[in-house]
């Protein structure tokens, strides 16, 4: 049997071979780097299933370094820089690592019996959350099908399942080691002092430093981001600064969301070391909050702390007979946090000044336009990227815009869509109440940590319709996946 499979994978090189020479000979340069790239990958995938072991242990070490580097790249590259040479095709670092992580993923999947037994154990933890995730995808897909949309749109989805939604994959990855929950933390917190030096950079320059480095003449999503960079710089008389993101919102709702895993590895973390950079990370969350003069870097910042705070009172009440009657007696202290968080999220609603206070108009609007058209196609909406067009406003730089990533989700796959994607992020609360509540110790506390920054991503989601920052969702799912494996297993 391993004879004949041996030869059936000589006989695909030959014909992949052939095949990679009729593409290069009549397609051009891009089309066939391309094609050539999806024929190797699975030629490849091919050759590690063919080969498959059965006893051998897979290199788990090289998975989390690289898992870990991708983690890196997808929140300190600039994603809309490109590299390119001569008439191949464009690339962003980002984009190659990300892809070339999934196909390494897929390969060890079915190369190694041990690491194809062992994910569906974690991912089962999070059974629920899981089973809402995937019906989530699969009705945008077919919402997107079903719309007559042109079917290139499904990349769109493509690309978010990949470069946002995988980083559930490796975060995994990264906390199924030795100390993998700390070593994400720690991560967070390089990734946080990266970041927030380079707004502190930006802000005594008074311009990006990252955008010489971007092509000229860009177009679509990454000409818009460039757009963006270049006019929309100051508010209220104040340069906003945004770091390696694409738009100051972003940057501010990073720092804020990331606060509390920079607190917690602060106080948790073994090394000294690493407790000196969380130390330093903290008052550059400050200082790049107030410089990117995002209201949602604030909003994040306070609801991430309330959030941390709830869990961890939680915790006290349902999990610790020394605390528990300081936790009821502190019940009004947590009303009154509740209400200040409150009074501070509606201040911020509204907006303080006359331009915050016509951002405010400008989702109003969008929030009418949204609610006036779904009433036509409710169930499966009007396809990806549809949401803009229906319900965005149009900006002072002429381009359209849609600022509540919730309208996107309902227009593009319906109320089915948002209903769907609120059941996988109610489920994931739960489950992590669950633990929080039944279990102590330093994973109590990470677990914590990342529910906080994954909730404060999705009510800062109610004015940011761009979605990098929920790779604090899945972070959030792979660390509460581990931390219950890990605690069955002790």
């Amino acid at each position: 049997m391993k004879i004949l499979n041996r030869g059936l994978l000589m006989l695909g090189l030959l014909f992949t071979t052939f095949l990679l020479g009729v593409t290069v000979a009549l397609m051009p340069v891009g089309v066939s780097a391309r094609v050539a790239i999806i024929m190797i990958a699975i030629l490849f995938l091919v050759t590690a299933w063919g080969f498959r072991q059965t006893t051998a242990m897979f290199p788990e070490r090289k998975l989390i370094i690289f898992s870990a580097f991708v983690l890196t790249m997808s929140i300190v590259w600039p994603q809309y820089i490109f590299f390119s040479a001569g008439g191949l095709p464009r690339v962003n670092p980002f984009t190659l690592s990300t892809a070339m992580g999934l196909i390494f993923i897929l390969a060890l999947t079915a190369h190694y019996r041990s690491f194809s037994s062992r994910m569906p154990l974690l991912i089962a933890e999070i059974k629920p959350v899981a089973i809402f995730f995937g019906l989530w995808i699969v009705w945008r897909a077919i919402s997107n099908l079903l719309s007559g949309a042109p079917v290139a749109t499904n990349t769109g989805l493509l690309r978010e399942l990949i470069y946002v939604y995988s980083l559930f994959a490796y975060g995994l990855f990264v906390c199924q080691g030795k100390n993998g929950i700390q070593l994400l933390g720690r991560i967070i917190v390089a990734c946080t002092v990266i970041v927030g030096l380079a707004g502190i950079v930006e802000a005594l320059q008074g311009k990006n430093m990252f955008i010489g480095f971007a092509a000229s003449g860009e177009t679509g999503d990454v000409g818009d981001a460039i757009a963006t960079i270049i006019a929309d710089k100051v508010r209220g008389g104040a340069y906003r600064v945004q770091s390696v993101f694409s738009h100051p919102i972003l940057f501010g709702q990073f720092l804020g969301a990331a606060a509390p895993i920079v607190l917690v590895s602060f106080l948790l973390d073994r090394s000294r070391a690493w407790r000196l950079v969380a130390l330093i990370a903290l008052p550059l969350i400050m200082i790049g909050i107030l410089k990117s003069g995002s209201r949602s870097g604030v909003m994040a910042l306070v609801v991430s702390g309330a959030v941390l705070g709830m869990m961890l009172w939680v915790y006290l009440l349902t999990n610790s007979k020394k605390y528990s009657s300081f936790a009821i007696v502190a019940v009004p202290v947590v009303l009154i946090v509740i209400l200040a968080a409150y009074g501070i999220g509606e201040h911020l609603i509204a907006g303080g000044s006359r331009t915050e206070s016509g951002s405010s108009m400008v989702r109003a609007v969008q929030l009418q336009l949204a609610l006036n058209a779904i009433p036509n196609s409710p169930f499966f909406g009007y396809g990806l990227g549809a949401a803009v067009q229906i319900a965005g406003v149009k900006t002072y730089l002429n381009a359209l815009t849609m600022d509540i990533y919730y309208l996107s989700v309902l227009l593009d796959s319906g109320w089915v869509g948002l209903a769907l994607f609120f059941a996988m992020v109610l489920s994931l609360i739960v489950t992590s109440l669950r633990y929080v509540s039944s279990h102590s110790g330093r994973n109590m506390y990470y677990v914590s940590a990342y529910m906080a920054a994954a909730i404060s991503v999705l009510v800062t989601l109610g004015a940011v319709s761009m979605p990098q920052n929920i790779m604090f969702v899945m972070l959030a799912a792979g660390v509460l996946a581990v931390a219950k494996h890990e605690s069955r297993a002790q």
